[in-house]
């Protein structure tokens, strides 16, 4: 299957509630209206066939993703979408030049508008996905990242060599993606409805327990 590449996926609507519904942003909406031609948002995405799930390891069509977590998570699903996303390198070089210029509340606002910019960027095309897969009567699985759970952050070069993204996404050798507002992920499929939690487990069976609880961002470990 083809890597698929938007660059024209329009967040506007979504940017102009934040100004209001954001308690870091409210009174600044002049502000953020000038940050947001800063944003330019791209896409890639490809959907591939699950193998066959193992009690530890996805096998995939191109890949093989050693993760109880994500074994659990894709239960019962027949394919993935495979996504790397992000709002660009402009917005992040505008907060580091005020940073640098001991602006830190202009540098501050555009990190804040950032980070919800790239969430709210990777929301609204799951949810696209989502319309776009029940037409067929598939379901979606919830979203997972490297970096959930006991799935290691190094895949996610895996992910952005399957998708080709290194002109506009790419990764450090520490594994973190550049530009800093960006995403990988994986969401599943699946012919019947999915369950809507997290997959939970102790710690020797879905995660590495290497004391990263306080910032792991599924809150999935029950120890």
């Amino acid at each position: 299957m083809d890597v698929n590449v938007l660059y024209n996926f329009n967040i506007d609507k979504e940017m102009d509630s934040i100004r209001q519904s954001i308690d870091e942003l409210r009174g600044l909406e002049d502000e953020v209206l000038k940050l947001k031609k800063y944003i330019k948002p791209c896409i890639y995405y490809k959907d591939m066939k699950i193998k066959s799930i193992e009690k530890d390891k996805v096998i995939l069509d191109e890949i093989d993703i050693d993760s109880a977590y994500l074994s659990k998570g894709l239960l019962g699903c027949h394919k993935v979408t495979l996504i790397a996303l992000s709002i660009g390198d402009e917005l992040p070089k505008y907060t580091q030049k005020k940073y640098l210029e001991s602006k830190f509340s202009q540098s501050s606002i555009a990190d804040i508008l950032g980070s919800h910019a790239v969430e709210i960027l990777i929301d609204k095309f799951h949810n696209y996905l989502i319309s776009k897969n029940l037409l067929r009567g598939v379901h979606s699985s919830l979203r997972f990242s490297p970096g959930y759970g006991d799935w290691d952050l190094t895949y996610q070069k895996n992910i952005l060599d399957i998708l080709e993204t290194h002109k506009d996404i790419d990764v450090s050798s520490n594994f973190l993606l550049q530009p800093i507002k960006s995403v990988t992920a994986i969401i599943g499929w699946a012919h019947q409805i999915r369950e809507r939690d997290y997959p939970t487990g102790y710690k020797n069976d879905i995660c590495k327990g290497i004391n990263t609880c306080s910032s792991c961002r599924t809150w999935a470990c029950k120890k």
